[in-house]
């Protein structure tokens, strides 16, 4: 047996332990353990994961909850935050990790994911952590990729597990009741029935069934062996005010070992909340505090009776003395509450209530726990029987938390436990020059906002099943964005017009807003805030000024000229209610209004025909480094820089070529539609930055073949 209560510790600190698990990595099934499912793979890249190999974000790996005011990266390897994954992240700034508001350039999160312990009915203590460990894994299949949903989307209906009106499909059955991406009950369709919740929703699945052998980790008893997990995750955001500024996490964890059962059982999320300005780097770390608060409350909504109100909640902010190592610029502060678990009213199996466990803060300073036996004594607090809070941090500091629910005395196989929690973020009272110690009424001052968003995600998250239940604006429309030479026309469907309230059921559809971003750089991976500005309203009784005659994507056309082409161009259309339902103490509806975030799309308008390569060019040319077409640094463009050939046929090569005709680098164009670019970052295929010079390229395509001239001046 290997029992984690053999401790050896080795410290690594949030800056360079990814950088760690990145190195050399084993792969193997633990023999006698459950088989992982159908297409798990049996090898590991070293770097499969990690930033360098990612898709984009919208495919496997990684999303973006970028509706609201507090844009969350989220994974399905159980990993929250854009750091820990990306290593490079601080230099180069490509996702929000918890930026709160979005676009704002202050991040409050390195990373934070789930741990789940137990004791093994074979006598082992193991602990499965997604921070910093990185132990559990997802299908590298295009069914495995993090799913998004709408309240309201087709095929969407109002309450999960209601046949009533849940069996969209006919079939008698209400038969999907996670969106995974497979026909579960084989009936050929997949994900029928389904329930989303929220203005965005992801989902996702993932396991905990291999063992990772680490080859700078040379103690046994350190290697990580699997609790044979799995590991259903849904994630929510909203867009309307009162409730942008948290995220809500369910996470749904089975017990698939056909053979063991797990005793003693925790589930916890633990949080590395670096708060500071990105353009500081890594040095926002050091200068943050913590702490937990735990109180009652009444809300009294309008035209409603008063609601009680339990608030669990974990807290980060950083220093706020202007000498602090990032200036004291972000005034916010990242809450986590402890929101729910599954309870048994006898208290056998599991707690009887819902309540936290264990609220636990420790120092990057040497406290990080390295082995399972160190986790799973942070999950459990100081006993099984009692509840663990720890006090305020003594000093800032690299801090990290953990909030954790149990204990659950049985996981039996193919039995399951559900943990849920939710991010919010606030804005701490900037009157109050220090942090009251022991005054629970000053800390709530203290907290400024982070309380009032916190009183409305409990709200949101409810008493009962189904949770996260609030009413919202019409989605947005299916649309198209389609750029052109001197002019972006932007097409939508009537859609939203078609979904009533997901709370109330009420068809109250008000109208559209067109909206256009200029001036974005690229410093955040989505445009901030002011740059959006409102093209056009148009209410229901209006639509006669958009409408085409035509039906579904194109119903709708709005043209913008007002561009220049070879420039990035954001748009989006949201919709709006009418408020029926939801009123003031005057009577007065309360519109509700869609966020431009939930359909915006990226365009480079341009000129020329695709049917030749005649109107091919490439922007800039020549291209002069530092010049103003440089944008802000990416994965892909780390250094801004980038030349483009605009104009391309859906298909092509450009191969490009020293004056002496060596190969510098071949890229592969392949787009949806014609009339694209495909861009190119000025590095080689031997990874080396262009020197100056002239450069000769040659595009081969199915309509035929181009060679021209670039330069690069430096």
């Amino acid at each position: 047996m290997h029992s984690g209560f053999n401790i050896t510790r080795h410290v690594l600190s949030s800056s360079h332990v990814a950088a760690a698990l990145a190195l050399t990595i084993i792969l193997a099934v633990s023999p006698g353990s459950a088989r992982p499912p159908a297409d798990f793979p049996t090898t590991l890249d070293t770097d499969w994961g990690m930033e360098a190999k990612s898709p984009t974000i919208n495919d496997f790996g990684h999303r973006i909850h970028d509706v609201g005011l507090l844009a969350l990266r989220v994974s399905n390897v159980g990993v929250f935050g854009a750091n820990w994954i990306s290593p490079m992240a601080y230099r180069r700034a490509p996702f929000p990790s918890g930026e709160w508001p979005a676009g704002s350039g202050n991040d409050y999160l390195w990373a934070a994911g789930l741990w789940v312990g137990g004791i093994t009915s074979d006598g082992d203590t193991l602990v499965t952590a997604a921070v910093y460990q990185g132990e559990f894994l997802a299908n590298p299949l295009p069914q495995d990729y993090i799913r998004g949903y709408a309240e309201g989307m087709p095929g969407g209906t109002p309450r999960e597990g209601d046949c009533e009106i849940g069996d969209d499909d006919g079939d008698g059955f209400c038969d999907e009741d996670f969106l995974d991406g497979y026909d579960n009950d084989g009936d050929g369709m997949i994900d029928e029935d389904f329930a989303a919740y929220s203005q965005q929703m992801f989902t996702s699945v993932y396991y905990d069934t291999v063992n990772w052998f680490n080859e700078f980790i040379t103690n046994p008893e350190d290697h990580h062996y699997p609790l044979n997990l799995r590991i259903e995750q849904a994630s929510y955001a909203w867009s309307q005010p009162s409730v942008d500024d948290f995220v809500g996490i369910d996470f749904k964890v089975t017990n698939i070992d056909t053979g063991r059962t797990i005793f003693n059982a925790y589930v916890g999320f633990m949080v590395d909340a670096d708060c500071g300005p990105t353009s500081f780097g890594s040095n926002i770390a050091r200068d943050d505090w913590s702490d937990y608060i735990e109180f009652d409350t009444l809300y009294t909504a309008l035209g409603a009776d008063p609601e009680s109100l339990h608030i669990s909640l974990a807290y980060m902010w950083d220093d706020p003395n202007p000498g602090s190592d990032d200036g004291g610029n972000a005034r916010g502060i990242l809450g986590v509450m402890f929101l729910g678990h599954k309870i048994d009213p006898q208290g056998e199996f599991a707690p009887s209530r819902v309540e936290i466990h264990a609220y636990r803060n420790w120092s990057g300073s040497g406290e990080d726990p390295e082995n399972d036996g160190y986790r799973y004594s942070y999950l459990m607090g100081n006993s099984h029987q009692t509840t663990t809070i720890d006090g305020k941090v003594p000093k800032a500091d690299d801090w990290r938390f953990l909030v954790s629910a149990g204990p659950f005395a049985e996981i039996p196989s193919d039995s399951s436990v559900t943990f849920q929690v939710a991010f919010v973020a606030g804005q701490r009272d900037p009157t109050m020059t220090g942090y009251p110690r022991n005054d629970e009424s000053q800390k709530r001052q203290f907290l400024g906002t982070l309380i009032d968003n916190a009183i409305q995600a409990q709200r949101v998250y409810g008493d009962s099943e189904p949770h996260w239940r609030t009413s919202a604006p019409p989605p947005p429309p299916n649309i198209r964005v389609v750029p052109g030479d001197g002019y972006v026309a932007i097409e939508w469907d009537n859609y939203p017009e078609t979904a009533g309230d997901p709370f109330t059921g009420i068809m109250d559809f008000g109208g559209y807003q067109v909206w256009k971003n200029v001036g974005w750089d690229r410093t955040s991976p989505q445009p901030a805030t002011h740059q959006w500005s409102m093209m056009i309203d148009i209410s229901r009784n209006d639509l006669s000024r958009v409408a085409t005659g035509r039906l579904g994507i194109g119903q709708y056309r709005y043209v913008d000229r007002d561009i220049h082409n070879g420039f990035p161009y954001w748009y989006a259309v949201s919709s709006y209610d009418t408020g029926e339902g939801q009123y003031d103490f005057l009577g007065r509806a309360l519109p509700m209004y869609g966020s431009y975030s939930q359909s915006a799309q990226l365009v480079y308008p341009h000129s020329g025909s695709f049917r030749t390569l005649e109107n091919v060019r490439v922007v800039p040319n020549p291209f002069r480094v530092n010049a103003g077409w440089d944008l802000a640094e990416t994965d892909f463009e780390y250094s801004g820089r980038r030349v483009c050939w605009q104009n391309l046929p859906e298909t092509a090569t450009i191969r490009i070529y020293t004056l002496a005709g060596d190969l510098v680098q071949t890229l592969h164009h392949n787009a949806p539609e014609a009339n694209s670019e495909t861009c190119w970052n000025l590095i080689t295929r031997n990874d080396q930055l262009m020197v100056s010079g002239i450069y000769l390229y040659h595009i081969e395509s199915p309509v035929g073949t181009k060679v021209g001239k670039f330069a690069v001046i430096r």
